[in-house]
């Protein structure tokens, strides 16, 4: 999926998603409708890769995708 605007950030704990996470939803941008007085006119998308690695001799690299749209 391309994104316009997207970037690329390290993270390093569950602290520092929930952090990015708020400012994002803080970049959204809404706008009172018709039917809703907060309604939405952005996506967000959050796209989490995962890499665990075992740092002993013969160790493995486990890595996973997690996705939500907002």
């Amino acid at each position: 999926m391309f994104v316009p605007g997207q970037r690329l950030e390290g993270v390093n704990s569950m602290a520092d998603v929930a952090s990015l996470m708020q400012r994002a939803t803080k970049n959204r941008s809404t706008f009172a409708t018709n039917m809703n007085d907060h309604s939405s006119r952005s996506h967000l998308v959050l796209t989490l890769l995962a890499v665990a690695t075992q740092r002993t001799k013969g160790g493995w690299v486990a890595r996973g995708i997690l996705q939500r749209l907002q």
